[in-house]
């Protein structure tokens, strides 16, 4: 608990949470498993799981790596202002990184995922489909790191 000037408090306030919540951070996986939980009940969230990787100057994923963004999205697609028609975000789905990316959401489709990150990531409805898409691009025996709250994991430098 922080108190005082607002700005102040805010600012020391930050430097606490980072010592608090800060994820330690493995480096150089080969798959990297970002769970949008708590921002997953809608598909247009999911990119909100990659903070992780925003987070830190630090190389948590190989190369040649696979990120895998994981939501639940109960409430399907979802809508947000800044991507309906019109606006400045629509048409201009996310990049993948690492070699490709793979969306696991169980409540969505391949055109939801598609409207959101394009045709360059991998649309998986169920977990079985993630296990053997990771399996054709890495083999047996990869590393992974899973960030089970990634939506709001901090990992620092």
């Amino acid at each position: 608990l922080v108190a005082g000037d607002p700005e102040a408090a805010y600012w020391e306030g930050v430097e606490i949470a980072k010592q608090v919540y800060a994820t330690p951070a493995p480096e150089a996986v080969d798959v990297g498993i970002f769970n949008a939980f708590p921002k997953d009940t809608e598909l247009m969230q999911a990119g909100m799981a990659m903070v992780p990787l925003n987070s830190t100057k630090k190389q948590i994923m190989n190369e040649n790596a696979t990120a895998v963004i994981a939501s639940a999205s109960p409430e399907g697609l979802g809508w947000h202002s800044v991507f309906g028609p019109g606006c400045a975000l629509r048409g201009k789905p996310g990049t993948p990184r690492w070699g490709g990316g793979i969306i696991f959401s169980p409540g969505c489709n391949r055109f939801d995922s598609a409207a959101i990150f394009g045709d360059a990531w991998v649309f998986c409805k169920t977990w079985p489909e993630v296990l053997r898409e990771l399996e054709s691009r890495h083999g047996a025996g990869s590393h992974a790191a899973v960030f089970p709250c990634s939506a709001m994991q901090y990992i620092g430098d």
